[in-house]
């Protein structure tokens, strides 16, 4: 698309498979950047994560044209849930299989290029401006509910052995409830990233900001992002999409 800078990059990091996957492509209502992170298994998480990528993006080319661009995104996600779960029933092997899916749409309007996020799960969109950082989702995790409610600090959260355990997912067996973003108007120089929790759950959010905000091209960040979460410990897949607006 027009006006923008892309990178992805995904690898296993310590594991033995990748269960991540990274998208980019185009459609009737925007470009779309996302990322999804499988569940249930190394065979079954592979096949969550690219099954919900490739159904998304079906999904969306195949939506009538006429549905407002926030609306077709969050309908085509929740019936990207339906046909994973569907497919998870197919085999006992792959009995439960899901996946997190975070996805960003860009589309260009009369008043300029504009944004949404949509999400469920933890992976995360995140966004540089000006010098700021700020993160435009929520994990949809047990832990981070209980950090709302005050039962736990951030910090007791960070170390708590089931800070993965997802309270939202594609694949589920109930209706799945999208969280879609507000429209963001935007500027030359602003930056996302879309990430899995194999990057977010390693990284700083000072350490991403003082990347994100240096003068580099973004398949060079993209690279140096990844391999910063390895060096620092990252036990997961580390995936990331990388969208610089430019001039």
């Amino acid at each position: 698309m027009p006006g923008l800078e892309l990178a992805c990059h995904s690898v296993a990091g310590r594991r033995p498979v990748n269960q991540d996957r990274v998208a980019q492509f185009a459609t009737p209502f925007g470009f779309v950047v996302a990322v999804a992170d499988g569940m249930g298994g190394h065979q079954s998480g592979e096949l969550a994560a690219a099954l919900a990528l490739e159904r998304l993006e079906a999904l969306l080319r195949a939506l009538p044209s006429t549905l407002a661009p926030d609306q077709a995104l969050a309908l085509a996600i929740r019936h990207v849930s339906q046909d994973v779960h569907h497919a998870g029933q197919s085999e006992p092997a792959t009995a439960g299989m899901g996946s997190t899916l975070a996805a960003l749409l860009i589309r260009q309007e009369p008043a300029g290029m504009m944004a949404i996020t949509a999400h469920a799960g933890d992976s995360r969109v995140y966004f540089q401006r000006n010098g700021r950082l700020f993160c435009l989702t929520r994990d949809h995790t047990m832990i981070r509910d209980l950090v709302d409610a005050g039962a736990l600090t951030p910090e007791q959260a960070h170390h708590h052995p089931h800070g993965h355990v997802l309270t939202r997912s594609v694949g589920q067996d109930t209706p799945l409830d999208v969280d879609l973003g507000a429209w963001m108007l935007l500027r030359p120089g602003d930056l996302f990233l879309i990430c899995s929790d194999g990057f977010s759950g390693t990284l700083a959010d000072g350490e991403i900001l003082a990347s994100l905000t240096a003068q580099t091209p973004v398949s060079e960040l993209s690279e140096h992002l990844v391999d910063t979460a390895i060096r620092q410990g990252s036990q997961d897949n580390v995936s990331i999409a990388l969208v610089r607006i430019s001039g």
